[in-house]
């Protein structure tokens, strides 16, 4: 057993400014994140044409057609899409600094403030040397585990992490 006073009870707060270009933004924030699937596309537009050969399923051919058509040639023109997300709103064009601390989280850019508590429930994800830190109705918060660790506060974040939300279990 260790001696030293419980990490979760102490004063923290980290920053971190991060800005990302359109391909990182899409990578990390994009629901097939750089993944593109292409069987599955393969088989929608299979689909797709088989669902124009019947007079009854020709306009839901058309309409799949067509949304495969943006998502593979033009996805930033898809409403909601990560590509979009980021064409239309400039917060994410400029630096943006994550603040964390024993109170909760706070996401800042010119224009843009943000402030949340760690009792709303959380999810959490670890990808490659960045942590996505995420409440409900909330921007991603991006932190550099390696600086979370110099800084000396990755065990307080990781523990408020695990007791107030879940892990991310994605692919």
């Amino acid at each position: 057993m260790d001696a030293r006073a419980e990490p979760a009870h102490e004063k923290f707060e980290f920053s971190n400014t991060l800005q990302f270009d359109q391909e990182q933004y899409v990578q990390l924030n994009g629901l097939l994140r750089g993944k593109r699937y292409p069987l599955l596309r393969a088989c929608c537009a299979l689909a797709g044409i088989v669902m124009l050969a019947w007079s009854y399923t020709l306009l839901p051919g058309i309409i799949m057609l067509t949304i495969l058509g943006l998502l593979v040639f033009s996805p930033q023109r898809l409403r909601g899409s990560a590509e979009w997300h980021y064409r239309t709103n400039p917060v994410y064009q400029q630096p943006i600094t994550y603040v964390v601390s024993n109170d909760g989280l706070r996401f800042l850019s010119q224009g843009a403030e943000a402030e949340i508590v760690w009792a709303k429930t959380t999810v959490w994800e670890v990808r490659g040397d960045l942590l996505r830190i995420t409440p409900p109705h909330f921007p991603n918060c991006w932190f550099q585990m390696s600086e979370l660790e110099q800084a000396g506060v990755y065990e307080q974040v990781m523990n408020n992490c695990r007791r107030y939300g879940r892990q991310f279990k994605g692919k």
